[in-house]
């Protein structure tokens, strides 16, 4: 059992790290990176977690190995981060870290557009 799992970890800063930001750099179009850099930075404080795991088809569950509660975690997070709600019912059909970022991004593209 893993004892430091039970205290909460920091949160993470609005600011994705440098690291982030180069990991998404190589892995996502530039209209997309500044989300993914966010996601991942979120998956590594949550998950602890190297960038070097990551990949934008790394399934949350099967290749993360993501608890209950962890995806709820996140969500909240991107949720809180966005200033958007994520209903449970699309949380089922975001299984890599390439569709979270993808619906990420339509769903602010339509916050902004006043069309969500």
């Amino acid at each position: 059992m893993n004892f430091f799992r039970w205290f909460p970890r920091p949160e993470p800063s609005h600011i994705p790290s440098n690291a982030a930001e180069l990991w998404a750099a190589s892995r996502f179009p530039t209209e997309l990176r500044s989300i993914a850099a966010f996601v991942a930075d979120i998956l590594c404080d949550n998950l602890g977690v190297d960038f070097n795991v990551l990949n934008p088809h790394s399934n949350f569950i099967e290749d993360l190995g993501m608890d209950d509660l962890e995806p709820v975690e996140v969500v909240m997070a991107l949720e809180e981060h966005f200033a958007i709600a994520i209903p449970d019912s699309d949380t089922v059909l975001l299984n890599t870290i390439a569709d979270l970022v993808a619906y990420l991004y339509t769903r602010i593209d339509e916050q902004k557009t006043g069309n969500g």
